[in-house]
């Protein structure tokens, strides 16, 4: 869930995290929100986006053409890619706190302080 959450800060950080929007992308790292637009997930019920074909082609010339970049990080926003790794980053998260009842049954401090760490670690903003 942390990984997504970092992920998603690649298509909303900006300078606030000291690199442009869509570095991860132009370097050629396909993060979770880049390919849930690609190949959707069955898990979570959701289809590729509607330019998945259009994506997959500008990443496949390695944002050579003029514009390539933009379209992308076009692409990815209206097909909600943040939206679609925020739930799977959730569902991972409310995995873990499954998990979590399992190993510590009781309710205590240290069984809160990682069911908050699950819940920062999807939302977080830097």
């Amino acid at each position: 869930a942390f990984q997504i959450a970092d992920d998603v800060l690649d298509f909303t950080g900006g300078e606030e995290l000291g690199k442009p929007i869509g570095q991860d992308l132009a370097e050629g790292n396909l993060t979770a929100p880049v390919i849930l637009c690609l190949q959707g997930s069955e898990e979570l019920g959701l289809a590729p986006s509607v330019d998945s074909s259009e994506l997959a082609r500008l990443i496949q010339r390695r944002f050579s053409g003029h514009g390539d970049l933009e379209r992308s990080l076009q692409i990815i926003n209206e097909s909600g890619g943040v939206d679609r790794a925020y739930a799977l980053a959730e569902k991972m998260a409310n995995k873990a706190l499954e998990s979590l009842t399992l190993v510590a049954p009781t309710e205590s401090e240290a069984r809160r302080a990682l069911a908050g760490l699950c819940q920062w670690a999807v939302r977080r903003s830097n």
